[in-house]
């Protein structure tokens, strides 16, 4: 039938330029979008960096909302040192379904450039002299995170790009990547949005305050240690998230302990 329906069509614009050039927008048209529809209609339950960063920014928002909210109801939002447990237990995390159709083609977001599975010789200079420090400070989680702009995240500047590297340890596991992606888009959030509108300057002040990258560092990760939990029962909670893999694209260098 194909090739009857061919030769039909061979017949037809033979000699007619515009029919030709018809044909030919309608068919390259019909196909891409068809091809465009494919892709969307595609649920992917493993995070890739792309699907993570739009699942976990919207749910910061959902979580800061509901602090502000509630610290803004109280009369209390300069005084408090924690994010409330209730509030971070309250928020489920956002669906496959709403992740891939919120997942773009074309374009791309506007995540941070992230090297995950560096090794030390591709560190800036300034963070190679900081690794004794920095190594016995993050050993425990099985991974390094250097940013080099941290001094315009701490003044709430807005950086493009703003770029992370993650050196990860030979023990680290699937959800330790998870974590350091987890401490990644933190601070993309804390760059996005102002201080004062997301969150308790209390809970802040430790990051504002930091006098070096080492405090810095340290308190950022106070504030994901507090998120990670709850983070990880919403994330738990919506089944349809795969937990056994990632897709981050982490180079296969690890850093032993030994070295």
């Amino acid at each position: 039938m194909a090739w009857l329906l061919n030769f039909i069509l061979l017949y037809m614009v033979t000699g007619n330029q515009f029919l030709i050039w018809f044909c030919f927008i309608c068919c390259t048209s019909i196909h891409l979008y068809s091809n465009y529809r494919a892709v969307k209609c595609l649920k992917l339950r493993t995070f890739n960096r792309t699907r993570f960063h739009l699942a976990i920014q919207q749910w910061f928002k959902q979580q800061f909302n509901d602090i502000q909210y509630s610290m803004l109801m109280s009369n209390n939002i300069d005084n408090i040192n924690k994010i409330p447990k209730y509030l971070l237990m309250n928020q489920s995390f956002p669906h496959v379904i709403w992740v891939n159709e919120s997942e773009p083609i074309i374009y791309k977001t506007d995540q941070p450039i992230i090297i995950m599975g560096c090794s030390l010789y591709k560190l800036p200079i300034e963070g190679q002299k900081l690794l004794p420090n920095l190594i016995q400070l993050c050993e425990k989680y099985n991974y390094i995170l250097y940013c080099p702009n941290w001094e315009a995240v701490q003044q709430g500047n807005s950086i493009i790009p703003l770029t992370m590297y993650i050196v990860l340890f030979s023990e680290s596991k699937p959800l330790d990547q998870l974590k350091a992606m987890l401490h990644v888009e933190l601070i993309a959030f804390i760059v996005k949005y102002p201080f004062k509108t997301t969150l308790p300057h209390k809970v802040l002040e430790e990051i504002i305050k930091a006098k070096n990258y080492y405090e810095f560092l340290q308190s950022t990760l106070n504030l994901v240690n507090q998120l990670w939990n709850p983070f990880i029962n919403s994330l738990q909670s919506n089944h349809d998230w795969n937990m056994d893999s990632f897709q981050f694209a982490a180079d296969i260098w690890r850093l032993h302990r030994n070295e």
